[in-house]
């Protein structure tokens, strides 16, 4: 139970969701079927497979209740399914197979705008060899097998929209969870990805916190919106490539240091200057 447990954790902290994960396989291929909570609807789950401890599988089955779910991923925005595309190219970067099939056809995941909105069926699937001397093992390095789930359920979450809801069990941590539904606040999702795209040093600076701290800095940075938050209208969709940038907490203040805010241009050329100056 204490991978189960693992993946739940991280993918709940991830997307602000609650997920089941059920073990369904043998000791030596293990099979997990993970789900998203969802009121009594059964949308869909993802089966993570394990075979010789040298290939990682993550395939997406719809389920009873998913006909909806397909046809509002098929209409999503010109937004969002760019930012399917963006997931898709840090999986191919990070030398994972990915094959995304609609309306049984195999398609170019790259260019989902090509394809319509008239989606009936949805199959997806991720492959992840392990490398010469590497293996997969859900005890001696579960953290590869999970950034690998994380990743694939990214890529479908691009394209649904949840809904928040306050839920009493994580009062407590102060925790909100969500539901599938109509509306989804992406800033969790929206870090993660760009941080995938753009790394965790300042692109100003260049300051790399893990370099200086170790392990204590490892995933440390701020992320800033180029467009400031409160200049967002309400239907304003972010997209985390191009819209977000990973800063240190020092260009970060500089940037805010003033109204109208300087832009992350401005604030590098004093950066710059300063480096011509002082050479």
């Amino acid at each position: 139970m204490i991978f189960e447990n693992l993946i739940t954790k991280v993918l709940g902290e991830t997307f602000l969701l609650h997920f089941d994960v059920i073990s369904c396989g043998s000791d030596v291929d293990p099979v997990y079927e993970i789900r998203p909570r969802d009121s009594e609807l059964e949308l869909f789950y993802l089966r993570l497979s394990i075979r010789n401890r040298i290939r990682v599988i993550v395939e997406f089955f719809p389920e009873k209740y998913s006909a909806n779910l397909v046809h509002e991923m098929g209409e999503a925005s010109d937004t969002k399914k760019k930012l399917f595309e963006n997931i898709a190219k840090s999986i191919v970067k990070a030398g994972i197979s990915l094959t995304v099939s609609i309306n049984e056809t195999e398609i170019d995941f790259l260019n989902l705008q090509q394809y319509g909105t008239q989606w009936n069926q949805l199959h997806m699937k991720v492959t992840k060899l392990a490398g010469s001397d590497q293996y997969f093992s859900i005890l001696s390095h579960p953290e590869d097998i999970i950034d690998i789930v994380q990743d694939f359920m990214g890529l479908i979450l691009a394209l649904v929209e949840v809904q928040y809801i306050e839920d009493n069990s994580f009062e407590s941590e102060g925790d909100q969870y969500s539901l599938i539904s109509t509306r989804y606040e992406r800033s969790k999702k929206n870090r993660l990805y760009c941080l995938k795209v753009h790394g965790t040093k300042c692109k100003i600076c260049g300051f790399d916190f893990e370099a200086v701290y170790g392990e204590a800095g490892k995933g440390f940075i701020h992320v800033h919106h180029r467009t400031p938050v409160s200049e967002m209208g309400d239907n304003y969709i972010v997209d985390p490539v191009n819209d977000l940038i990973p800063l240190c907490p020092n260009c970060h203040c500089m940037i805010h240091s003033t109204r109208p805010e300087y832009t992350v241009e401005e604030i590098e050329a004093m950066f710059n200057r300063t480096l011509i100056s002082e050479d």
